[in-house]
């Protein structure tokens, strides 16, 4: 998970992070919030988040849709703010900003590799690779290589095999 915003507007607001915003929204600054109603309910989700930034989105800001919607109605400036996955491809595709999340409220979804130990002991190498590869892989490339699969439409095949060979690993 990641808080997202139209990236001009952003800018013209000075929001570059969840502390800018929660002082905006301190300030009267109001923004409107697109989530899913999961996020909305959950034990760590909005509230706590709320709680950790120490401000609250006024509940008539906040707009409960389906995840899908979110990046729709935040790219058709339905809603300010959006409740987005950093690594989905529509983040780079619609010109999003993601906020920094400054404070570390949300966890690391980093890729991690997961091999079978006989595997790598019939191949030793592959740690090495596959340790290079994960380094890479960023939220930033994420979204970008799942832009070009869902927005530019290539095929996984092909936008794996552009990188790999454009990060120099096959």
């Amino acid at each position: 998970y990641a808080l997202a915003m139209r990236a001009d507007d952003a800018a013209k607001k000075g929001i570059k992070t969840l502390s800018d915003l929660a002082a905006k929204e301190k300030a009267g600054q109001k923004q409107k919030f697109g989530c899913n109603a999961e996020f909305y309910a959950r034990a760590d989700g909005l509230k706590p988040l709320q709680e950790a930034y120490g401000f609250e989105f006024p509940r008539e800001n906040v707009v409960r849709m389906d995840t899908g919607l979110i990046y729709q109605a935040l790219r058709d400036a339905q809603v300010d703010v959006g409740l987005v996955f950093a690594t989905d491809g529509r983040v780079p595709a619609f010109n999003f900003l993601i906020l920094a999340d400054d404070k570390g409220f949300f966890p690391s979804y980093a890729m991690t590799p997961v091999i079978r130990k006989e595997t790598l002991d019939k191949n030793p190498k592959l740690a090495e690779i596959l340790n290079g590869l994960s380094a890479k892989l960023d939220d930033a490339t994420m979204a970008k290589l799942n832009a070009s699969v869902d927005v530019d439409k290539k095929t996984v095949e092909e936008v794996a095999a552009g990188f790999l060979k454009g990060q120099g690993l096959v």
